[in-house]
């Protein structure tokens, strides 16, 4: 959960958290987001904060990563979230140490130089800048000299919806990014290198992966994309949009829409991931 509120999906952590929608979103871009985390560089035998953790779809990655040498620790802001890693732990049978806490990322409970790492994944769209800085911030106390940073976030800049009218998502992101938090915040992901670099960290990186989803869809697939799209609705039918496009909205807004691109047989959805990461000067 996140301190600033958003009539949303539920935000990792979020008060009106939905383990089954972390699920869903997890499961529906679940090769994407293991290379992701394989990505961020996690060595064997370190301590792995996983801030901001959800329903803990990425400890078993994170886990495979640090190996049984290594030790993890995950953290959210809602207990039920919390209450449900826990349970999932002892299903998992890790054979590393696991501890488990309630907090939040812009105030982490844990000692100067706690960890080696810290990996942080959909969370940062739902804080503000002023959140954000903070956040990044408290990464940077817990981590040790050296230690690494590791933020995956959403990048709603490349997000495509077809068929539809040229320029359709983009518009609705330029009508609707200052009145809802999480749509800043997922277009600001963009420049999470600029952020990391100015809160001190070095060896900067940043890549962008694509979620790419053709009809037709599976289950999952179907399931995910329709709600994201039925919450986007909810603030595209707020503006002034163009009438062709409002109506398309219209019939998004409903997952259960016949008439809805997502069950368009040319159907296709483009989301983007950002991976950034830097290091703590030693």
């Amino acid at each position: 959960m996140t301190e600033s509120q958003d009539n949303a999906i539920p935000a990792q952590g979020d008060h009106g958290s939905d383990v089954g929608w972390f699920d869903t979103k997890f499961q529906m871009a679940e090769p994407e987001y293991l290379a992701v985390a394989r990505a961020a560089d996690f060595q064997r035998g370190w301590h792995v904060l996983d801030a901001g953790c959800g329903s803990g779809s990425f400890l078993p990655e994170l886990a495979e990563l640090v190996g049984s040498t290594g030790r993890l620790t995950a953290l959210d802001l809602a207990p039920e979230n919390v209450a449900t890693v826990r349970e999932r732990v002892e299903q998992w049978g890790f054979p590393m140490p696991l501890e488990t806490h309630t907090g939040s990322v812009t105030a982490l409970p844990f000692d100067d130089q706690t960890f080696d790492a810290l990996w942080c994944a959909n969370v940062t769209l739902y804080l503000s800048d002023a959140e954000l800085e903070k956040a990044i911030a408290e990464f940077r106390r817990v981590v040790k000299p050296g230690g690494l940073v590791a933020i995956k976030e959403v990048d709603l800049a490349v997000t495509r919806v077809n068929p539809a009218p040229t320029g359709f998502f983009w518009h609705f992101l330029e009508a609707t990014q200052e009145i809802s938090v999480q749509i800043h915040g997922a277009l600001r992901s963009q420049n999470l290198k600029r952020w990391l670099e100015r809160a001190g960290f070095g060896s900067v990186r940043q890549q962008t992966t694509l979620i790419e989803r053709w009809a037709p869809l599976l289950p999952v697939e179907h399931l995910y994309i329709s709600g994201i799209l039925a919450w986007s609705a909810k603030y595209a039918l707020q503006t002034d949009l163009a009438r062709e496009e409002i109506a398309i909205w219209e019939k998004l807004s409903s997952r259960d829409s016949v008439d809805s691109l997502v069950n368009h047989p040319d159907f296709y959805f483009c989301e983007g991931i950002i991976l950034a990461t830097g290091y703590r000067p030693s």
